[in-house]
């Protein structure tokens, strides 16, 4: 049995929108025009050209450890130049996917970037590291939208599964397949594109907001997290990446 065919984006002139539907078969310029014209409280995805709307989000197993991971991310991005990041931002990862990772770290393009700020304020390209909460939606986090990300060249993958009490921390290797990142001597993670950031992993499956910012100051603490501060500040203060 074949797959539905995508549909293009042909929309006449003057034709109301028609809304967005679970399963819809749409390519980025027509699942955009018909997101857009969905109510504010609606979100959702675009994986492999197929419409994906998502569920609620729990306090507990969602909102506490994703306000714990934006904080985390908030506070390497304030610490280091030439580094961005968003909450729940649609990015056109290519042309069949439209994700929105509930988490994203970039470098800006004049650093050596891979994703760009588009004229309607999306995001196109591939973002540095995507990070996703899987409290209900672990299964997919870690096989669909692992093989997308995959796919699109997304550098590292981090998903929290805190039901499951299991993080994966995977990173594009030269054979563009995946790899897991193993946590060294206490349970931390650090991460192999943004030097310094530094995940306590105990630290968060128990929620222990302190200790996680604390392993994180000790990362940003390095020589390592130094030099690339200041070789982004270079690259910045230069207008872009020279090499």
């Amino acid at each position: 049995m074949t797959a539905p065919a995508v549909l293009p984006s042909s929309p006449a002139s003057g034709a109301a929108v028609p809304p967005l539907r679970h399963g819809d078969r749409l390519r980025w310029d027509e699942y955009i025009r018909r997101y857009e014209a969905m109510p504010e409280d609606v979100r959702a995805e675009l994986l492999a050209g197929e419409v994906q709307i998502m569920s609620p989000l729990r306090h507990r197993p969602h909102g506490q450890p994703h306000r714990i991971i934006e904080t985390w991310l908030g506070m390497y991005q304030a610490r280091t130049p030439g580094v961005d990041g968003g909450t729940a931002s649609t990015v056109r990862l290519t042309d069949v996917d439209g994700p929105e990772p509930d988490s994203i770290l970039r470098l800006l393009p004049e650093c050596g970037g891979a994703s760009t700020e588009t004229s309607d304020d999306y995001l196109a390209g591939t973002p540095e590291l995507f990070v996703e909460i899987g409290a209900a939606t672990a299964s997919r986090d870690l096989n669909e939208k692992r093989e997308r990300y995959r796919l699109a060249g997304v550098r590292e993958y981090l998903v929290f599964a805190p039901l499951r009490e299991q993080l994966h921390w995977l990173v594009l290797n030269e054979a563009g397949e995946y790899e897991r990142l193993r946590p060294r001597r206490g349970g931390v993670i650090r991460s192999r594109t943004f030097p310094g950031l530094w995940l306590n992993v105990p630290a968060l499956t128990a929620l222990d907001f302190a200790a996680v910012l604390d392993t994180l100051a000790e990362g940003m603490g390095t020589a390592e997290h130094a030099a690339f501060a200041a070789s982004n500040r270079g690259k910045l203060d230069a207008g872009g990446d020279p090499g």
